[in-house]
């Protein structure tokens, strides 16, 4: 089951960028698996999406363990810029962002199993203090007591009085932060917490 869970999951990411019949053919080094963080508990899936909870990484990691060489991304980087052979065998564990549940769950939990792993530290949010602008979307919305939100730098007004209107508006901010420039994505924040 679990290695149906983390094959759907390279799937998933390979399909979500194209890259799955080009990946496919090349499978032939190490894979790497991104997560983005881990929870004791998910209380609300829809507001901490990118995490899973620690019962099913632990899941995932004992799994790993036993059917895969996890490697360090020092390693993956030191086999391909001298052309060392890399096999299918050998994985590579990353988290995307630096929540700092990388750091009190994740870290602890993985060194007790001396598992290397990588964290991408997004520093802009460090340095600005502010959320990651999915998390700020889907917890204004999710959150609120108002029927209606107005969103006035992109002139949109959507209902929320229902949990299927707050998921079709949590999705439709979504895409368009996405394609917004920086600016108008702060904006569109600043109009959410307001």
């Amino acid at each position: 089951m679990i290695k149906r869970i983390i094959k759907s999951c390279i799937f998933e990411v390979e399909k979500h960028y194209g890259i799955y019949n080009y990946t496919r053919k090349l499978r032939r080094g190490a894979t790497v698996i991104y997560y983005h963080g881990v929870e004791h508990n998910i209380v609300d899936p829809i507001i901490q999406h990118p995490n899973i909870s620690l019962q099913t990484f632990e899941k995932h990691i004992t799994y790993l363990r036993q059917h895969y060489e996890i490697i360090s991304l020092d390693y993956l980087y030191e086999c391909m810029s001298n052309g060392y052979k890399l096999n299918s065998s050998q994985v590579v564990i990353t988290f995307d962002d630096g929540y700092k549940n990388n750091r009190n769950i994740v870290a602890p939990f993985l060194m007790a199993y001396n598992a290397p792993f990588t964290v991408f530290i997004s520093t802009k949010h460090i340095d600005s203090g502010v959320r990651f602008p999915n998390y700020c979307v889907a917890a204004s919305i999710m959150l609120t007591k108002l029927d209606y939100i107005d969103i006035p730098s992109i002139k949109l007004k959507l209902d929320v009085s229902n949990f299927n209107k707050r998921i079709l508006a949590k999705n439709i901010i979504s895409k368009t932060l996405k394609a917004s420039s920086q600016s108008i994505v702060n904006q569109i924040l600043k109009d959410l917490i307001n």
